[in-house]
């Protein structure tokens, strides 16, 4: 009797852990791509590339690389299945590789941003790259947006190798630097020089390299400053000086020299203290402001 008995709750145990892994398996939604379906599709232009994986009943998943600035990777859709909390970024194994161990990498912030969620920083991001290259799965889970369940979406390796080389022509065209990275700038002059000196001149090949890409750029202002030192009308002649330099500079690389607005104002707009060594250094200056169409 006793023996029977202690079989009875064995069984109902059993039973138990059974209904509990078998519910867990189907409150769990998910999201992945079929072998036979993978593909990747690239985007490019000189200011930015987008590499993205189709998900079906999903979106995307994506990396974007914007000129002059690091790869991201997030998920794109118009019907974010995750609630707005953490969600976990794993590396986990096909199911044709069943030896290959599994990583946790990081958690991630779920922000809705325009269709795009689960926005994972580039140190990561670059990881997520390496390991489709060996052949894995980077996986984001997370907790479901109305129900009570898990969502899983799976980036598939299969077939990345094949389109990664799309990826890189791409990555390869990029322009060093974005709009926002050119859109102020402020160039340092030694003190009573007027002449550009190699940094001057590395800092301006980069904004031209910018504005011969770009024809959404409609105006260029360029404003000269000195420090304190000299005379108030010596230091307005400097200031004119640095300005009409690098002037001549952007029309000597081919920039339109309709697009530019030149002012310049000696000593009088200081935006650091002049009693000191490091704010005279920030006052010998020449402003670059930029303006650009809205897309």
């Amino acid at each position: 009797m006793f023996v029977l008995r202690k079989l009875a709750i064995t069984c109902l145990l059993f039973l138990s852990v059974m209904l509990n892994v078998g519910q867990s398996i189907a409150q769990t939604r998910e999201f992945n791509v079929p072998i036979q379906d993978a593909t990747w599709q690239t985007q490019s232009t000189l200011f930015e590339c987008f590499f993205r994986q189709p998900i079906a009943q999903l979106g995307f998943a994506t990396f974007y690389h914007e000129a002059g600035e690091d790869i991201i990777f997030f998920i794109e859709s118009e019907n974010n299945p995750l609630e707005l909390t953490k969600a976990s970024l794993t590396i986990e194994a096909p199911y044709w590789r069943p030896s290959a161990q599994s990583l946790f990498l990081t958690q991630a912030d779920v922000q809705y941003d325009e269709n795009k969620y689960v926005k994972i920083q580039a140190e990561f991001s670059r990881r997520m790259m390496v390991e489709l290259i060996q052949g894995m799965a980077p996986t984001v889970t997370g907790k479901a947006k109305y129900q009570q369940e898990q969502v899983r979406i799976q980036v598939s390796p299969a077939n990345f190798n094949k389109y990664y080389p799309d990826y890189q022509a791409c990555q390869a065209m990029l322009l060093p630097v974005n709009f926002g990275q050119v859109q102020r700038n402020v160039l340092l002059f030694d003190p009573g020089k007027e002449k550009l000196n190699d940094k001057i001149q590395k800092q301006l090949d980069n904004i031209i390299l910018y504005l011969l890409s770009d024809p959404k750029v409609n105006s260029i202002n360029i404003e000269g400053h000195t420090d304190a030192d000299g005379t108030r009308y010596f230091n307005r002649r400097l200031s004119e000086k640095r300005t009409n330099y690098v002037y001549d500079y952007l029309i000597k690389k081919g920039v339109a020299m309709d697009l530019i607005q030149m002012d310049y104002h000696g000593e009088r707009y200081p935006v650091a203290n002049n009693d000191t060594k490091s704010g005279k250094s920030r006052n010998r200056r020449v402003t670059i402001r930029l303006e650009r169409e809205e897309d």
